[in-house]
This record gives C-alpha cells, sequence and structure tokens, in this order.
C-alpha cells in the first residue's frame, strides 16, 4: 500500500503538464489513503491483541471445563454418598425409635441408678474436700515439725560440739593422772568424768586425798569457766557391807566433791549430789578387781537444754 502511495506521487511529480487542481486532488488522495493506512493498521495490531486473549481464554475455558466435568464427577459421587448416608441414618433412627419404644423401663432403672451414682459422687466429693482439708492440715502441720527437727538438729549439733569442745578442755586440765586413776568418756549425749576410789579416798572414807583434791580443783577451772554446764555428781561403790552403808557412803562421797567444787569457783546452783551405792556398776561385782573398778565417783557434765525445751514446748 505504502509503495502504491509513492509511486503515484512519483508519477504527479514526473508530469509536469498536470495541471494544479489534478494535483492538489491527488495531495488529499493520498493524505486519505494513509490515513486509512494508519487506521488499518491499528485494526490489524487490535485483532492480533483479541486473538491473543481470545487464545488465553479458550485455554482458560478448557481448563474451567475440565475441572467442571471433575467437579460433576466428584458431586456425582458425593450425591451417592450422601444418600447412602441418608438412608442409613433413617435405618439408625428407626432402630434408635424400637430401641427408645422397647426399652423405657430401662431406661427409668438406669435414670434411678445413674441418679444415685451422681448421689454417691457428691458425697464421695465431700468427703474428699474434707479429706483434702485435713491433709492440707497435717502438711502444715508436717511442716512445722521439719523446721523443728530442723533447729533442734542444729541445737543437737550446737550441744555435741559444745560436749566434744569440753571433753578436750577437760582432758587437757587432768593431763597428769592416769587411766587407772580417772577417766573421760561420752556417753549420750553426757560428758562422764570418772575419778576412783584409789584417787580420791582411803578405803571406808570420804575425805578427799591430797592428790585427788588436785584433780577436782584443775577440773574446777574448767567447769567454772563453762557456766552453761550442768553437774550431777555420784558416789558409786562396791557389793561391800550394806546397802544402807554404802548408801550413807556414797552420797557421802559425792557430797565431798560437790564441796571442794564449790569452793575453787563453781557455782553451786549448777551442781546435784546423789548417791548410787552399788547399783549401778561399771562391771559384774565378782573379783577384787571388777570391785575396785566400781568404786568410784562419776562427774557428769551436761550441756543445760534449755533451747532444746524452748524448741520442743513451742
Amino acid at each position: 500500500m505504502r509503495a502504491f502511495f509513492l509511486l503515484l506521487f512519483a508519477s504527479a511529480m514526473l508530469t509536469a503538464c498536470v495541471s494544479s487542481k489534478k494535483y492538489n486532488a491527488l495531495l488529499e488522495n493520498r493524505d486519505y489513503y494513509q490515513n486509512e493506512y494508519k487506521a488499518l493498521k491499528v485494526v490489524e495490531e487490535e485483532k492480533q491483541k483479541l486473538e491473543s486473549e481470545n487464545a488465553v481464554l479458550n485455554a482458560q475455558l478448557r481448563q474451567n471445563t475440565k475441572s467442571l466435568e471433575e467437579a460433576t464427577v466428584k458431586i456425582q459421587s458425593l450425591d451417592r454418598s450422601y444418600q447412602d448416608l441418608l438412608k442409613r441414618y433413617d435405618d439408625l433412627l428407626q432402630q434408635n425409635k424400637t430401641l427408645l419404644q422397647s426399652s423405657s423401663s430401662e431406661i427409668k432403672s438406669l435414670t434411678e441408678t445413674l441418679s444415685k451414682q451422681r448421689d454417691e459422687l457428691d458425697m464421695r466429693s465431700r468427703s474428699l474436700d474434707s479429706l483434702q482439708r485435713e491433709l492440707e492440715k497435717r502438711e502444715n502441720i508436717l511442716k512445722d515439725w521439719e523446721s523443728k527437727i530442723g533447729e533442734l538438729q542444729e541445737a543437737l549439733s550446737a550441744k555435741d560440739a559444745k560436749v566434744a569442745e569440753l571433753r578436750n578442755k577437760v582432758n587437757q586440765a587432768l593431763l597428769g593422772f592416769t587411766a587407772a586413776e580417772l577417766t573421760v568418756t561420752e556417753r549420750d549425749g553426757k560428758l562422764y568424768v570418772s575419778l576412783s576410789q584409789n584417787l580420791l579416798f582411803k578405803s571406808g572414807s570420804d575425805q578427799i586425798d591430797v592428790k585427788g583434791k588436785q584433780a577436782i580443783q584443775q577440773l574446777a577451772q574448767v567447769l567454772s569457766a563453762n557456766p552453761d554446764i550442768e553437774i550431777t555428781v555420784e558416789g558409786h561403790t562396791d557389793t561391800d557391807g550394806t546397802a544402807e552403808y554404802n548408801w550413807d557412803l556414797s552420797v557421802s562421797r559425792a557430797t565431798s566433791v560437790v564441796k571442794i567444787l564449790a569452793g575453787n569457783g563453781v557455782d553451786q546452783k549448777r551442781m546435784t549430789a546423789a548417791g548410787r551405792s552399788f547399783f549401778v556398776p561399771l562391771v559384774p561385782n565378782t573379783t577384787a578387781e571388777n570391785k575396785s573398778k566400781n568404786r568410784r565417783v562419776d562427774i557428769i557434765l551436761s550441756p543445760k537444754l534449755d533451747e532444746l525445751l524452748q524448741i520442743i514446748r513451742s
């Protein structure tokens, strides 16, 4: 088309003898066809665009058609399943109706049983609540006891440590004496300083010898420096002689030791004198050697238990 217009224009130029009027007409024709060409070009482009869009729409249509067919198949399958379920539901409904009609008495019995069980459950629930409150109460008591036990253990540990410290001090104070003259032992949380008769007294006497006084005086230094220790002095004899005689002798010997301790700075309020006669022997009074071991004065040292008693009473 463009070539045609160019040829036409060239012919017009070559024909110099063409009149001006015809020339102008040719120019008008040229412009008209150029505009028509442009419009045709636009239409052509629009056509191609529409064809492209039409191809996409056709592809989508084919896909949608396929999806629709698949959905239709699923719907038909679901419809069959639904009809089957509906039939089964109707059957079950009919069965249920039949069961309800035939078992009303049984339902009534079950309802009564359920009511009784519910009442029993409520009662057990109340009982459980009561037990729970009791358990919480006991747990609180247990916690209090655990706390007290912890305090008691600490107090006992402190007491044991004090007894061990006291034993070391007593051993240091009595280093110059032999095991045959005195012994220091720990039993039941108490310290026993056992002084033999050979160290303290002549046979049958309650007068303390010089070496015995020295031992008691050295022990008194330790006891006066530890005022929180309670002191019990016990006199012991063998089985020679009557019980009455040995009672009197054991008491007087214990009292003699207490007097020397008091004279060396030990508070008398802390001390107790007691006679045991021959009723608390270390060994059986069957030989002269055993009898010698049983003739003794025990000075029993006990840490005060005020703190422990206060914990227990609280």
